[in-house]
């Protein structure tokens, strides 16, 4: 084989080798002349125009079903292609003679000769039409979920990343931080640094690296308010938040302040406790009933404990039915619920109680409606 041979089946192997790349790849492979020229179009880009290798090779754009805007776009980035020798990138739409309108983004690249002008200018095109659709969909859910979030009464937050960096944050979770809209874009605990003092930094890092939820009820927080460190109760959850690879990507936060209710709450458990610290010395028998039909009791004091010999936890509910006789716990029902109903006080003139030692000795029960301020039966 002689030289000249030689070099004719290289070109040939190399164009083979081209025509099977370019003929089974989805994307559309053209070159143009310098006269914006098409000099070759794989199969992809002929059927994308509905065209075939005849109809088209030779042709501007504007011969090929381009508009008017499109071809000349294209004329003037082939144009600046030959200028600076460098390669220019670009997204457009175009309609597909079967599948209609569809996106595409492309590429125009140099092709220089062995002086290093340009000679031609090759082009690969991409349908990216899924890919903005998903795109698009993704955009829009993410949308709706922030308004979700700015439209809901309670307060939430989003933090994302190690850093813990706030994403999302609606008027009330600001209004409980006492901040504004500037804290977006700002890590959690820059913006809060008294809350990482009181241990919640390290909360935050364990449920971003374990994706355990952490939840507290009526929790005292502190939290700096036009200058002032304020002591507030919080009802709040904390809760990993996922990427679509099941990943932790950052920390979610629904609260709400229950600082009135909790007061109210410890008010009611402190004078509970110095009632039962008042009863537990009283020689006669002390207890509360929950305010239901069922007169579950929820404190006996001491002199109960002792005489039937029950403990605290064996006497609660309704384990006072076990130590009333058969014949009396009907008799006592009777009354309690009648008194239920009504919010009012009873009296249970005579019943039999077993003590301690199997005896049975008779006992005289009075029991007095409670109340919160705001009328609500306690018991």
């Amino acid at each position: 084989m002689d030289f000249t041979q030689y070099i004719m089946s290289r070109e040939n192997k190399i164009f083979r080798l081209f025509e099977a790349i370019t003929q089974n790849t989805p994307d559309l492979i053209h070159v143009f002349d310098l006269n914006y020229k098409i000099t070759y179009a794989n199969d992809a880009l002929l059927n994308m125009w509905g065209l075939t290798w005849e109809q088209s090779i030779g042709k501007k754009l504007s011969e090929l079903g381009y508009e008017k805007w499109h071809a000349e776009m294209h004329q003037q980035e082939i144009d600046q292609v030959i200028a600076t020798k460098q390669s220019i990138r670009g997204q457009v739409s175009f309609t597909h003679a079967s599948m209609g309108k569809r996106f595409y983004d492309y590429i125009f690249v140099p092709v220089l000769d062995s002086y290093g002008n340009v000679e031609e200018i090759s082009g690969i095109t991409r349908d990216i039409s899924d890919q903005l659709e998903s795109s698009k969909i993704i955009e829009e859910n993410e949308k709706r979920y922030s308004q979700l979030i700015h439209s809901s009464p309670s307060a939430i937050g989003i933090v994302n990343g190690p850093d813990f960096i706030i994403t999302e944050a609606n008027k009330p979770v600001l209004e409980i931080w006492g901040k504004g809209d500037e804290v977006v874009g700002k890590p959690y605990f820059e913006v809060l640094p008294e809350l990482e003092e009181q241990g919640y930094k390290a909360i935050f890092a364990e449920i971003y690296q374990t994706g355990n939820p952490f939840n507290a009820i009526e929790t005292p927080v502190k939290i700096v308010k036009d200058g002032k460190l304020t002591l507030k109760y919080y009802n709040f959850v904390l809760y990993p938040q996922k990427n679509a690879d099941n990943e932790i990507v950052g920390i979610g936060m629904i609260a709400s302040e229950v600082t009135s209710q909790t007061l109210m709450h410890l008010k009611v458990k402190e004078s509970e406790e110095r009632y039962r610290a008042l009863a537990d010395n009283l020689p006669m028998v002390s207890y509360i009933v929950e305010p239901n039909l069922e007169a579950s009791v929820s404190y006996w004091n001491k002199t109960w404990l002792d005489y039937t010999g029950l403990t605290f936890e064996e006497a609660l509910g309704r384990s006072w039915d076990s130590v009333i006789h058969p014949e009396d716990v009907d008799i006592a029902l009777d009354i309690y619920r009648a008194a239920f109903k009504n919010r009012d006080s009873f009296v249970i003139p005579s019943i039999r109680v077993r003590r301690h030692d199997g005896e049975y000795r008779w006992h005289f029960f009075t029991g007095n409606p409670r109340f919160l301020q705001d009328g609500t039966l306690m018991g």
